[in-house]
Parts: C-alpha cells; sequence; structure tokens
C-alpha cells in the first residue's frame, strides 16, 4: 500500500511560470498528510526563490532546496530524490499546470497491490493560446506525447511517476544535459519494469509560441545528443549522419504538414516547410556544439 507521494519539480529560472504551477498545487484533492513537494533551485538568478521561499513558508508541505553542486535538470531530480520521504516519487517541471485530481489519482493507482511495480507515464497537454499559431500549432504536433513515448519504452519527466524502490532497483537518472527521462524509462523497461501511459493523471505545458522558441527547444536537443556521444566515446562523424538521416525524415515531415494544413491552412504550412530546413541545421549544429563540450557525466 502506499503511504506518502513525494513530489520533485526542478527549478530553474521559471518566475513566470510559478503563478500557474503553484496555485494548482494548492487545488490538489488530496490531503495534504500525505505528500510532500520538493522544489530544487538549480542556481536561479531571477525571482524564483523569493516566490518559492514565500510559498513554502505558508505552505508546510512544500520545501525549497538550494542545488548548486551541478548545473541540470536531472542532477537536480537525482539530488530530490535523494531527500523525498515518499515510497512513490512523482514528477513534473515548474512549467506545467497540475490537474486538480493529480495527486488523488495517484494515490488511488498505487493503492491497488498489483499496482506496486508499474511506472506511470502521465498524459501532457499542450495548451494552444492562439489556435492560428503556426508554431504553437507544431508544438502541440511534436512534443511531449507520453502516449506516444510508451509505445517506445521512454517517457517524460513532466509527468512521471515511480515507485520509489525502481530507483533502489535500477539506479537513478544519467545526469545527461537532456534525454535523461528516454534512457532512465529505456533502462526500466529492460529490467522488467512495466510502463503505462495513464490519460487521467494529467498535466498542462503552455506552447511554444515563435520560431525562436521553437528553435532554441531544437538546438538544446542536439545539444544534449552531442554531450551523450562525447561521453559514450562514440564516432562523431558517424553518429552526425546517422543523427541526419533521423532527423531529416520526409515521412515524418508529411506526417506533420498533414496535420499543420488541417490546423492552420496551407500557406503557414509552406511556411514551415521553409523553416524546417532551417530548424534541422541549428539541430546538426547543437550535436556539434554538445559534442565539442565535453562535460564528464
Amino acid at each position: 500500500m502506499i503511504n506518502y507521494i513525494s513530489v520533485v519539480i526542478p527549478v530553474y529560472n521559471s518566475e513566470k511560470f510559478l503563478d500557474d504551477l503553484l496555485d494548482s498545487l494548492t487545488r490538489q484533492f488530496l490531503n495534504t498528510g500525505v505528500y510532500e513537494i520538493i522544489f530544487v533551485d538549480n542556481n536561479s538568478n531571477d525571482n524564483s526563490a523569493r516566490i518559492l521561499r514565500n510559498y513554502t513558508n505558508i505552505n508546510k508541505n512544500c520545501k525549497y532546496y538550494m542545488f548548486n553542486k551541478k548545473q541540470g535538470s536531472y542532477a537536480s531530480r537525482n539530488f530530490g530524490i535523494s531527500l523525498a520521504r515518499g515510497d512513490v516519487l512523482a514528477f513534473t517541471d515548474a512549467d506545467c499546470i497540475l490537474g486538480e485530481k493529480w495527486l488523488k489519482n495517484i494515490w488511488e493507482f498505487y493503492s491497488v497491490k498489483e499496482n506496486q511495480n508499474i511506472i506511470i507515464a502521465g498524459d501532457i497537454e499542450i495548451i494552444i493560446e492562439n489556435s492560428s499559431n503556426l508554431w504553437e500549432q507544431y508544438d502541440k504536433i511534436v512534443s511531449l506525447n507520453n502516449k506516444k513515448y510508451v509505445k517506445n519504452k521512454s517517457a517524460a519527466t513532466a509527468n512521471l511517476i515511480v515507485p520509489k524502490k525502481i530507483f533502489q532497483n535500477i539506479g537513478r537518472f544519467k545526469e545527461l544535459f537532456s534525454g535523461g527521462d528516454t534512457e532512465w524509462t529505456k533502462r526500466a523497461s529492460e529490467k522488467g519494469y512495466n510502463l503505462k501511459f495513464m490519460a487521467n493523471i494529467k498535466v498542462y505545458h503552455p506552447s511554444r509560441k515563435n520560431f525562436v522558441e521553437v528553435k532554441n527547444k531544437i538546438f538544446r536537443i542536439g545539444f544534449g545528443r552531442g554531450r551523450k556521444i562525447a561521453y559514450e566515446k562514440k564516432s562523431i562523424i558517424l553518429n552526425l549522419f546517422l543523427y541526419f538521416l533521423r532527423i531529416f525524415n520526409i515521412i515524418t515531415n508529411i506526417k506533420i504538414s498533414t496535420k499543420l494544413i488541417k490546423k492552420v491552412g496551407i500557406y503557414k504550412t509552406i511556411l514551415f516547410n521553409i523553416c524546417f530546413i532551417w530548424l534541422r541545421i541549428c539541430q546538426l549544429h547543437g550535436v556539434i556544439m554538445g559534442y565539442k563540450n565535453k562535460i564528464e557525466i
């Protein structure tokens, strides 16, 4: 039986998102005595610390920690795991909004004995503010689809729930620049743990609003891939070529374009395809820069 839930939330310069996150925390349908919220601030230089200290001073089941030993969201999550009291660990991000029954539904799921060894990949709904915005629609199509990820034995930490004993059995996240959630969930699957998508355990995530925000995300993904190639001491030339074939997949692009035409029309979809080439070049540039930035993981 479940006794306690620890929610781990890494924070880095997240002040513009925190009001919505904290408001969603106050509206949870679960007794505050059976869960804790652990905020791990990874060297923010905005007002995140002030906002979270004020919130945790009022809400005693919420705790704020500054973590400056290593920069990175997975290092921050691992630090949070080391502090967690719960037998179930729930992960989300500072830019997410929790569904009102998020914690309640987690509690009810793990109250069933047969579910004690299952990892939950919860639903992540991308919030669209302007339905005619090309980049919001693109982000909704390609981002944070845990239902799709689960089919490939992976999940995003924006909404990932794990019994603590699984971390004790297989280890914590590799402290990668990005992709640590994919690596960990695949490792768990290889060890025989089941990964289950749950539509009723939902969080909401704001969409990226413009080309620059999408480009920055694409570069970050490439950068993380480059660091991983360097860490694993693989050939950059071979892996760059294989990555090129993967991200310039014409079939994938046709599928995205077909969906975009229905959402924003043909002219904006043509614009997307013009920008698509530049986005992928930025992603490849990120791989090269990540490989050159050889930091031990």
